[in-house]
């Protein structure tokens, strides 16, 4: 039988440019569930010769209206007629375009492509004896201010606002494609970020 396990970059932590032999490192509950995942396939693979495609992709959004997430949320609130909020981990002061590193970073990649991408992986690793192991990566980095700026031209009328806490969030992170061409290149009619937002 094929496994093909789909799930986030929370699995390597707080890091930059992420390759697939960064060692694992969750940093909270969700990032430590995706990471027993990959090692129980990793472990039937080992033990059982299953064959497993692991995919570990930047964050996707999409036909997801879990205001809990972060796209979701501001767009549930524009639509409900309320100013969108966001985390701002340091000081009033420092919430402004001018301070752009203070809210963190991201990947995002359109839930639609990533689809693709993964069928295309699958179509090409059936054959592999060995775990294959894959990255879906849009760039660019984008921190939470600009993911929230893009999606308010759309709602002209609302006002972004900002919630100080103090957060163990990850705060900036990337993953680095491992294989020689980016497979998110090769999907037809790929999103755009703003594209992916309109939809």
């Amino acid at each position: 039988e094929h496994y093909k396990l789909d799930y986030n970059s929370k699995v390597y932590g707080n890091v930059i440019d992420a390759t697939i032999d960064t060692p694992l490192n969750p940093q909270d509950f969700y990032g430590l569930t995706k990471t027993s995942v990959d090692q129980f396939a990793q472990y039937y693979h080992k033990y059982f010769d299953t064959r497993v495609l692991i995919v570990r992709s930047c964050n996707m959004y999409g036909f997801d209206l879990n205001p809990s997430r972060l796209i979701p949320s501001i767009i549930l609130d524009c639509m409900s007629g309320k100013d969108p909020t966001i985390k701002a981990p340091l000081s009033r002061e420092a919430q402004s375009a001018s301070y752009p590193k203070i809210f963190p970073a991201r990947q995002f990649v359109y839930v639609g492509d990533a689809v693709a991408a993964i069928r295309m992986y699958i179509d090409d690793s059936f054959n592999m004896t060995v775990p294959f192991i894959v990255h879906i990566v849009q760039d660019p980095l984008m921190t939470t201010k600009t993911v929230a700026d893009i999606i308010l031209r759309h709602f002209p009328e609302r006002c972004l606002q900002y919630k100080q806490t103090e957060t163990n969030e990850i705060f900036e992170q990337s993953l680095k494609v491992d294989v020689p061409a980016n497979i998110l290149e090769h999907v037809p009619h790929r999103s755009s970020f703003e594209t992916g937002i309109t939809k």
